[in-house]
């Protein structure tokens, strides 16, 4: 571990945990756990809470979830390790796969309250919003491209860690690292995309992708009756964008009526296509029309468009409608 020296005391619970935390995810993934991991404690990039890379992890350190996600950053690194290291790139196209994965041991060591296995009510609760309200079908989940460009990036986390929850009920709590290690091997095609490159994995490790995708969409038709009552007083918002004398906002409306303890909100990237970290989000207020908006930040105008996510959170829940992307010169008048 490296940390600044001021910053001791507050990381030194998480130390005193991590060899615990190392072995308990090796475990769970059925390995030795191999060469020790340089921990970076100062600090990772925006909008993320840890971000692992070959042997190295860099995370902050700002509450109680920190071992948590040193949890879900060893994931990955042995993920990575296991499906080829340095050689082999395929894991990092199959994003839902990835992060599903490290999201399932988060969820399994964590223990949270209310975990189903390796998923939590939370994460089954989104799952069910998208599942009832056709934001993602089974097939996109393997599309990295698209999945990023159409809906929140984010949902990968609890899509993923469903996804991963159903493959070990199928094959068993050996299959995520059969399916890592059957990619690692040395005559694994290494110009794969999308469905392609996940059927050529679960094959080469006598996986039936399509089983496993018809298990996820089951498993998701049953959420949505579990969360019914939810889902139904959610409100969906819309987002319309209107012209200021300084810029630009975005003015949200809503099919139903908004809870008292919901926060309508709206993020912003800079263009159709942008990494996580480059996200920009802001919450609404409401004005003396009655109406929520969003100021639009200047450096997410692009090209004369801005894009948008409008979204609401309720009881820790953020759920954000599919992004739009419009032209400033169709603004309205505010």
């Amino acid at each position: 571990f490296s940390y600044p020296a001021l910053s001791a005391a507050r990381v030194r619970p998480l130390i005193d945990k991590a060899d615990a935390t190392f072995e308990a995810v090796a475990a769970l993934l059925g390995i030795e756990g191999g060469a020790p991991i340089d921990v970076d404690l100062s600090g990772t990039t925006e909008n993320h809470a840890g971000t692992a890379y070959l042997d190295r992890i860099r995370m902050q350190v700002n509450d109680d979830s920190a071992t948590a996600t040193l949890a879900h950053e060893t994931a990955h690194v042995f993920a990575m390790r296991l499906s080829g290291g340095a050689r082999g790139h395929q894991l990092d196209n199959m994003m839902v796969l990835n992060e599903g994965l490290a999201e399932w041991v988060e969820g399994k060591l964590g223990k949270q309250a209310g975990a189903t296995g390796g998923v939590t009510q939370a994460q089954e609760l989104a799952a069910a919003i998208v599942s009832a309200r056709r934001l993602v079908t089974p097939r996109h989940l393997t599309d990295q491209a698209a999945f990023a460009g159409a809906v929140d990036e984010h949902l990968k986390y609890p899509l993923g860690a469903i996804l991963i929850e159903r493959l070990v009920q199928r094959y068993g709590p050996a299959a995520p690292k059969t399916l890592l290690l059957a990619m690692a091997s040395e005559d694994f095609p290494r110009d794969l995309e999308g469905y392609a490159l996940w059927q050529t994995a679960f094959q080469l490790a006598r996986f039936d992708l399509d089983l496993v995708l018809d298990d996820y969409a089951r498993h998701l038709k049953q959420l949505e009756s579990k969360y019914a009552h939810q889902i139904a007083k959610l409100p969906r918002p819309r987002g319309s964008l209107v012209e200021r004398d300084d810029g630009y906002a975005i003015a949200l409306r809503f099919d139903l009526p908004l809870p008292e303890n919901a926060t309508p909100l709206v993020r912003f990237r800079p263009g159709k296509i942008s990494d996580a970290s480059s996200y920009r989000t802001g919450y609404g207020g409401l004005s003396k029309a009655g109406t929520y908006t969003v100021e639009v930040p200047e450096d997410m105008v692009t090209r004369s468009e801005v894009c948008f996510q409008p979204g609401v959170v309720r009881d820790g829940l953020i759920m954000y409608e599919p992004w739009v992307c419009l032209p400033v010169d169709a603004a309205s008048a505010d």
